[in-house]
């Protein structure tokens, strides 16, 4: 059941992004135009892209592997924020592995009352709160320009996010920190891949943490 609640908070999410568009877009190097752009110029794209993605997070106790998505939207040349959800295992029969942002767990629980009749009268007040906390950032990208805003650097923080662990069957909130390769590609380079390496750790005392690696390919949209 809670793994349908995330996947509606995410769509409900997504809708909400996409919506919001239409007032404004930015390329993905900052050139602020209204509208939806009907026809673009080498170097636009709209102010979000899709990415799918692969992760290998080693530690001294398992290697996880896990696939998924990030929603990332930028607010300027320089700056952007992301969502990511993945899931995976453990390796060698351990379990399963999952990744999703503090907001949409967050969010689990306004609707979980919701569900449950907690408040029968106030369904559409908690359906609000669990879209407002699904839609809190959780990682921050910082963008470095390069080569004709072809290449771009992007150190990148996730102070806070919850991962679950088979082995200890419950989800534990972690930091994740690194940086990115964003190589731009495509006639107007809506297309974007980008390899990452970085660190990550578990904020409960005595678990796990290790080097993070995977790449990423998203459109703009």
């Amino acid at each position: 059941m809670k793994y349908k609640i995330f996947l509606f908070i995410l769509f409900v999410a997504l809708h909400f992004v996409a919506t919001a568009q239409i007032k404004y877009n930015y390329n993905h190097f900052g050139s602020k135009q209204k509208g939806i752009l009907k026809k673009k110029e080498v170097g636009d794209g709209s102010s979000f892209r899709l990415n799918v993605l692969a992760e290998v997070w080693q530690t001294t106790q398992f290697q996880a592997q896990s696939f998924g998505l990030e929603l990332e939207v930028y607010a300027n040349e320089n700056i952007s924020i992301a969502w990511q959800c993945d899931i995976g295992s453990l390796g060698r029969g351990k379990g399963r592995y999952g990744h999703i942002p503090l907001g949409l767990w967050l969010a689990g629980y306004p609707l979980g009352w919701a569900n449950n009749g907690v408040a029968a009268n106030n369904n559409q007040g908690y359906l609000y709160l669990a879209i407002l906390l699904a839609v809190i950032p959780e990682t921050i990208n910082f963008h470095i320009p390069l080569a004709s805003n072809k290449i771009a650097i992007s150190p990148y923080i996730t102070p806070i996010g919850m991962h679950y662990l088979a082995t200890t069957d419950s989800y534990t909130l972690g930091f994740t920190g690194g940086v990115k390769a964003n190589i731009f590609i495509g006639k107007e380079l809506e297309w974007a891949i980008t390899p990452h390496i970085g660190w990550r750790a578990l904020y409960k005392q005595d678990t796990p943490k290790g080097f993070l690696g995977g790449i990423k390919i998203g459109r703009f949209f």
